[in-house]
């Protein structure tokens, strides 16, 4: 299904009358509804049923088993909603697509890695339940967590007692319940803000086209900047394969060919080329439209910033290693069934670290790299402090000090 006609094969993000542009609007509020509603889900009321988890004895977690078995039931609903808002999307997002642009995403292998991108994204919602529920399993082991979590902090030199003296007040549990609450603030409850007040008109999504001479034309098309703010909303939504179709065709929008250029183009090479202008005139017949690319380019980098940043560093990275200091301060207390759960979690969060690194440090850079490689090496030491539970006698290790007696 096309929403609007297309006359240029590189181009087709454009509209020719009220009626086109309607059918672009329909599609992109079908698209940006899809994306709230399960965003919203994900951040409020999971948190919420967290809540209640804590509230009603039924669905209570233990210190031993961890989170309630039964409240799986309420995940595998959300996983069912997860399905279709993404199925929904991304049929949303194609039907903006021309044929030529669906053949580019196909050979660039973005259609084929669908599949993986849905399987991460129902990882990522399944491990932003358990970080929204550890907090409650921490409170319910808090007499054993807390004393000893102060034991190891208080061996720490230089900053050891200032942290003891913050655990003896906050509890592990109130740590715990801090970052969770920040991740949600900061990564969750913004990112819908930030959706609503976009969502307010489709025009953002619009570019005008001007015609050769400079003038403002009747036609529109929809720019890689609008692709790129679908792309952090699909991250609200945990929809990483929408994002990444977002992406790659965002940063195909910064270039587009106008077949009404091709004269001028002809004409500008000739003048130069007998000295009549400088090729600064010349480039302004090019393919390339420099200030989308800007654009574009901005839109880019504050997309993978703010995914390593918030959505990695914050979502997964603090709660791996609050989750690896539990594994080992409760390691003689919990039972098999807690401790796998607590590692699953903590497989699931380094996996979806180790994937999104990977994407951001192709995209950005040396700077991709410099984060990744800060948030990576949380994840080591995250998991390091689970593998010496099982070597020091008392299960606790430091980076600093190593094992604790």
């Amino acid at each position: 299904m096309r929403s609007a006609a297309s006359q240029y094969p590189y181009d087709p993000m454009m509209t020719s009358g009220n009626n086109n542009l309607r059918l672009w609007e329909k599609t992109i509020g079908r698209l940006e509804a899809h994306m709230w509603h399960h965003a919203a889900l994900t951040w409020v009321v999971i948190p919420l049923f967290a809540v209640v988890q804590g509230v009603v004895p039924f669905l209570q977690p233990t210190c031993e088993n961890g989170f309630n078995n039964w409240s799986l039931l309420f995940v595998f609903g959300y996983v069912l909603h997860h399905i279709y808002a993404e199925s929904s999307s991304w049929t949303a997002v194609k039907e903006l697509l021309s044929l030529p642009e669906i053949t580019i995403m196909r050979q660039f292998g973005v259609l084929r890695l669908r599949r993986r991108m849905v399987f991460l994204g129902l990882l990522e919602g399944l491990d932003f339940y358990t970080d929204m529920t550890f907090p409650l399993i921490a409170r319910h082991c808090d007499h054993v967590l807390t004393e000893t979590w102060r034991r190891s902090w208080q061996e720490v030199p230089y900053v050891g007692q200032h942290l003891d003296a913050i655990v003896e007040v906050l509890r592990f549990w109130g740590i715990a319940l801090l970052c969770a609450s920040v991740n949600v603030v900061l990564t969750g409850l913004t990112g819908l803000w930030r959706m609503s007040s976009t969502y307010r008109s489709a025009d953002y999504a619009f570019e005008d086209i001007f015609s050769t001479d400079g003038r403002k034309t009747e036609d529109k098309r929809i720019g890689g900047k609008a692709f790129y703010t679908w792309a952090r909303s699909a991250e609200t939504a945990m929809m990483p394969s929408v994002a990444s179709l977002c992406e790659e065709v965002g940063d195909q929008k910064r270039w587009k060919y106008d077949p009404s250029k091709k004269e001028g183009a002809t004409e500008a090479r000739q003048n130069y080329i007998h000295g009549k202008i400088d090729y600064a005139a010349v480039a302004k017949f090019e393919l390339g439209d420099a200030a989308a690319e800007e654009q574009v380019e901005l839109a880019r980098q504050l997309h993978y910033a703010l995914l390593l940043l918030l959505k990695v560093f914050i979502g997964n990275g603090m709660s791996l290693w609050l989750q690896g200091s539990y594994f080992a301060l409760t390691f003689e207390t919990t039972g098999n069934e807690g401790k796998y759960k607590v590692v699953a979690s903590m497989v699931i969060s380094a996996l979806q670290a180790l994937v999104r690194c990977t994407q951001a440090s192709i995209k950005l850079g040396f700077p991709g790299v410099l984060l990744s490689s800060l948030i990576m090496s949380f994840v080591a030491w995250s998991f390091a402090k689970v593998y010496y539970a099982f070597i020091c006698p008392h299960h606790m290790w430091n980076l600093t000090t190593g094992c604790v007696l």
